[in-house]
Parts: structure tokens; C-alpha cells; sequence
């Protein structure tokens, strides 16, 4: 997404059509892990803070969208991720393939606990 957007809602309405689906379920589980979180717009994407601290990062793109960054997380967790996992710091879901969101869930949770020191 190389334009640049101020707002959460203004960047989701310049996505492309088949990526407004899995953006906004991942939004949506945010949304809910977190409904204190305050979303804006950072390093030119979607980030969500909570008192102050940013804890997670979601970028749709033209094939996939991403979450950043990985936390750390327990082997079985790790397994199931690794389909996913790009990179040192990134979780990369196609936009073909249907989104694991109880695993993008337990995701969220961590980095909320592990970032703000919630756990």
C-alpha cells in the first residue's frame, strides 16, 4: 500500500476487494483481544497501542496480509505458525488460503501481554 493514510478507516477503504475480508477479521480479533487498544496509523500501517505502547502491526498487501511481529511463543504454537512465518518478524497470511484465527488470536494475546506487560 504506497499511499499514505492518516486513519485506520481510510487505509482499509484503499484496499484491494479481495483483501478487505481477511484484513478486517484480523482487525476484528484485535479489536476484541484488546478494546482499550488505541488504532492509528504507524510505519505507514495499522498499529494498535495500549497505554502508549504499540503491540502489534497489520498490513495487507497484495497476495497476503501481515501481522508484525512474532512474540514469543511456546513449541506447539511455533509449529502450527510456521506455514506463516517470513522473515524474523513476520506472520504472513495468503489471501487464498482461509485465515487460522484462533491462532491469529493467540498471537494477538501474546503480543498484547509480552509488549504492554498485561500477561
Amino acid at each position: 500500500m504506497a499511499q499514505t493514510t492518516s486513519t485506520i478507516e481510510e487505509y482499509a477503504a484503499r484496499l484491494a476487494p479481495e483483501a478487505v475480508a481477511p484484513f478486517s477479521a484480523i482487525r476484528a480479533v484485535i479489536e476484541r483481544v484488546a478494546p482499550q487498544a488505541e488504532g492509528r496509523i504507524s510505519y505507514g500501517m495499522p498499529t494498535w497501542a495500549d497505554h502508549g505502547t504499540a503491540f502489534v502491526h497489520l498490513a495487507a498487501w497484495r497476495q497476503h496480509v501481515s501481522l508484525y511481529p512474532v512474540p514469543a511463543m511456546d513449541e506447539e504454537l511455533h509449529r502450527a505458525l510456521v506455514p506463516h512465518l517470513s522473515g524474523r518478524g513476520t506472520l504472513r497470511f495468503p489471501l487464498s488460503d482461509p485465515l487460522p484465527l484462533d491462532r491469529i488470536e493467540q498471537v494477538v494475546r501474546l503480543l498484547h501481554d509480552q509488549r504492554t506487560g498485561s500477561a
